[in-house]
């Protein structure tokens, strides 16, 4: 029955029924009247995979609460109505799971991590390795600035290992 109505204004919802339970006054436990009873419903969209909001499910419901209760007379006990819409805690919980992060921004997320814990590194090592070729490249040429510039038994030098004595190159 309440699934006709919701369905009026969201094609093909889903109603479900969470719990038949004993009426409460507010949101505690600690003031229920078991002399009446709460039905504890919420709507699934389809199309969106969410929940319906508390305020579009008592937009649908409560301004027909009337025909409701009109057709919902054969299931109840003599005297008994409908008094208000209620939906429970599900679809605020629902509705968490939509903002959490999924299984794809999960993996995306774990995998820039990964990127940037292997990065780092990676950089630290090739500014080691430039310091390292820095310094040599410093040492050769003060190597170079002390060095004569021609050896007095006639030729010179074509390159610095022929004048430090490595001739293997």
């Amino acid at each position: 029955i309440l699934e006709r109505y919701v369905q009026e204004q969201v094609v093909s919802a889903k109603v479900v029924v969470e719990t038949i339970g004993p009426h409460r006054d507010g949101e505690t436990t600690e003031l229920e009247d078991y002399t009446k009873s709460d039905l504890m419903i919420y709507a699934i969209d389809p199309l969106t995979n969410r929940a319906v909001s508390r305020q579009e499910l008592f937009k649908f419901l409560d301004g027909k609460l009337l025909d409701i209760n009109k057709e919902f007379q054969s299931f109840l006990p003599p005297g008994g109505r409908i008094l208000e819409i209620r939906t429970p805690e599900v679809v605020a919980s629902v509705k968490k799971a939509v903002h959490s992060v999924g299984y794809t921004e999960g993996a995306l997320l774990a995998l820039a991590v990964i990127i940037i814990i292997c990065c780092v590194p990676a950089i630290l090592i090739v500014i080691i390795t430039y310091r390292q070729r820095q310094a040599e490249c410093a040492k050769t040429a003060r190597i170079q600035m002390a060095l004569p510039t021609g050896k007095p038994g006639g030729g010179t030098a074509n390159n610095l290992y022929e004048e430090l004595g490595d001739n293997a190159m």
